[in-house]
């Protein structure tokens, strides 16, 4: 990839620092340069690949792996130009969490529980050839719902499973899931007529870093939703939700019977909370790939009642090209 241009002189490559251009028999120096870009003149500079977008992006100064680069961050959907090899990067958005689920009548068929956490976007990166790419930016799911997929070209990354929520009057809780994704969505609790401690289990992550490139300096993206809190008046004690993963890892189970309010936590940066019956409802999900966070579930003597699961955050599309 190219980061300056040169000409060679008696076998050696030299930099090449001013470029001009003849007008009328005069050699005029080019200040700026432009090329067409669907109809639109856009400005490039020869030192670095020429990029241009059409849809919402940023460029910043940042150091990936100890070196400096221009960070390209494209958020909103459009046309790539590229005039050169450049690394990508890319996350689909974030799934929504699940509704704290309720029952009806006071005999508690069925079960009530809290919502899984949503599953943080998937990840996709490797290196783009010079040319023109559409690009889609993937949205967060709402809740109950999976994040769409971010594509670069023919290049994709999944986003991630929003949490399932429907009423189940049998023994097994195979269709009852947290969110999987890049991070995995935490765990929920429930309860269960005569199964006391029923549970909602963690969603899978995949197993690797979600720092774009590799760079710590950059940090993780796609953390989990918090599981939602389930709180039995009956018993007066709460089963707290599980915590969402991180960096690729999976969501937590739910946490141990206790008569604390603890609110569990998404996964670091920008993972949803879990909904909290009295202390507060579910959280979205607030960085690029995170999943929404599970709604609580509350038994309170013959009533029972439920907080909705959050929405998880858009996908997001990186360049990296060293400065």
């Amino acid at each position: 990839m190219s980061k300056a241009m040169y000409v060679g002189i008696a076998d050696k490559a030299h930099k090449v620092k001013k470029l001009y251009v003849g007008v009328d028999g005069i050699a005029r120096k080019v200040k700026k340069a432009y090329i067409g870009v669907n109809g639109i003149a856009r400005q490039f500079y020869s030192a670095n690949p020429f990029v241009s977008y059409s849809g919402a992006y940023t460029v910043s100064d940042v150091t990936a792996n100890g070196v400096p680069c221009k960070l390209y961050t494209f958020t909103g959907s459009g046309t790539l130009v590229l005039s050169d090899n450049a690394e990508y990067w890319m996350c689909g958005g974030g799934g929504g969490g699940g509704d704290g689920f309720p029952v009806t009548g006071e005999s508690y068929t069925g079960l009530t529980r809290g919502g899984g956490g949503g599953g943080g976007g998937y990840t996709n990166n490797g290196t783009l050839a010079a040319g023109t790419y559409v690009v889609t930016i993937g949205a967060g799911g709402k809740a109950k719902k999976s994040g769409t997929r971010t594509t670069l070209g023919t290049n994709y990354a999944n986003g991630g499973v929003g949490s399932v929520t429907e009423l189940i009057t049998g023994t097994t809780n195979t269709t009852m899931t947290s969110g999987d994704g890049a991070s995995g969505g935490g765990g929920a609790c429930a309860w269960m007529e005569s199964t006391e401690g029923y549970y909602v289990p963690p969603g899978k992550g995949q197993g690797k870093s979600t720092c774009p490139f590799g760079a710590t300096e950059l940090k993780a993206h796609s953390a989990g939703g918090g599981g939602g809190t389930y709180w039995d008046y009956l018993s007066q004690r709460y089963n707290v939700g599980g915590q969402g993963g991180s960096n690729g890892s999976d969501g937590k189970g739910y946490g141990a019977s206790t008569t604390t309010s603890a609110q569990s936590q998404g996964g670091e940066y920008g993972g949803g909370k879990g909904g909290l019956y009295g202390m507060g409802n579910a959280t979205a999900a607030t960085f690029y790939g995170g999943g929404g966070g599970g709604g609580y579930a509350e038994v309170y003597e013959s009533a029972v009642v439920s907080g909705a699961g959050a929405a998880g955050y858009q996908g997001v599309v990186y360049l990296l090209i060293p400065a």
